[in-house]
């Protein structure tokens, strides 16, 4: 009817509990499809998972989403297993299928067992400023193209990577 839908936005929210409450922790925080242009911004998203999970667990997926904008979220295991590498691929703080055109910016990703995981056509228009602390792996790509390059650089503006990967205790599969 001639009408533009209004922007998504899923923002400043806490998705989990404490230890003392298990009951309130997601199996997924935050999953958008086929949402153009989609803000996620601003929210913490908790896990407890201190053994190898028999699930999969994900903080933040989203899939086909042409255009999201994944902004300033901390999601964090407030209850890590000694050993990350035990999570493997069952924890997962931001997943991106075939959302090209993403923009990461500023996100905070604790104690998981992959901080982010992309597949299929998921060029990344902008990944920076994100904190890795305590991981197995860091950035799992499963047949995805993100783009030859990350970061750009424009007159004034400068956006570079400035993406930190802080070491976890115990041994660690891949950065």
């Amino acid at each position: 009817s001639g009408m533009s839908p209004e922007k998504v936005s899923i923002s400043e929210n806490i998705i989990g509990g404490t230890l003392e409450s298990a009951f309130g922790f997601p199996r997924i925080g935050i999953r958008i499809a086929n949402i153009e242009g989609v803000e996620i911004e601003d929210n913490e998203i908790q896990f407890s998972l201190s053994n190898t999970p028999g699930f999969h667990y994900t903080g933040v997926w989203i899939e086909n989403c042409r255009g999201a904008n994944v902004k300033s979220n901390r999601i964090l295991n407030i209850d890590p297993p000694n050993q990350l590498y035990q999570l493997e691929d069952l924890l997962v703080g931001l997943r991106v299928d075939n959302s090209h055109g993403t923009c990461i910016e500023q996100n905070n990703l604790e104690a998981l067992g992959q901080g982010m995981r992309f597949s299929g056509n998921s060029i990344v228009y902008s990944l920076f400023r994100n904190t890795m602390s305590g991981f197995d792996q860091g950035v799992f790509l499963h047949s995805a193209d993100i783009g030859l390059r990350q970061g750009w650089y424009g007159g004034i503006i400068e956006n570079d990577l400035d993406n930190n990967w802080i070491r976890s205790n115990g041994p660690t599969t891949d950065r």
